[in-house]
């Protein structure tokens, strides 16, 4: 899949140093995301579209929206309403460098980019953090929800 978004969102023109783990660093990527929200947003992939231009948020009545950041905490909650054995189901992630355990420390990605490429991403996803109750600590650089 990396090697589709490679080429379809012309990554390769953005990379700028080398990152061994991964096909485009983090702060080549902002910077081509960055760029891409403001100037070519036909070259982002579905993958990074905000929820609210997908799923017609304002539009739909929902009963319940689900964060993965307290999945765990919310699965208690909606499968005792639907009746459902909660030991059936996997738990989240518990590899070596997971986020699980402290979900708002993805903040913590941002702590060095330039305002000038995290400001556009920030006002991309506008909608999305307001109305799912998403928000960057910038002092402390943790991700509120």
């Amino acid at each position: 899949m990396a090697q589709s978004l490679m080429v379809g969102m012309r990554l390769k023109y953005f990379i700028k140093e080398k990152d061994p783990d991964h096909v485009i660093s983090w702060r080549d990527f902002l910077k081509f995301f960055s760029i891409a929200v403001r100037r070519y947003p036909k070259l982002i992939n579905t993958h990074f579209i905000p929820i609210y231009n997908k799923c017609g948020l304002c539009l739909r009545q929902y009963d319940y929206i689900i964060k993965a950041e307290t999945s765990t905490e919310d699965a208690s909650i909606i499968l005792n309403r639907i009746n459902y054995n909660e030991s059936e189901l996997e738990h989240r992630n518990t590899a070596d460098g997971s986020l699980a355990d402290d979900p708002a420390a993805v903040g913590s990605f941002y702590k060095d980019i330039d305002p000038l490429l995290l400001d556009p991403i920030l006002e991309y996803y506008k909608n999305d953090m307001q109305y799912l109750g998403y928000g960057l600590d910038q002092t402390h650089w943790k991700l509120t929800f």
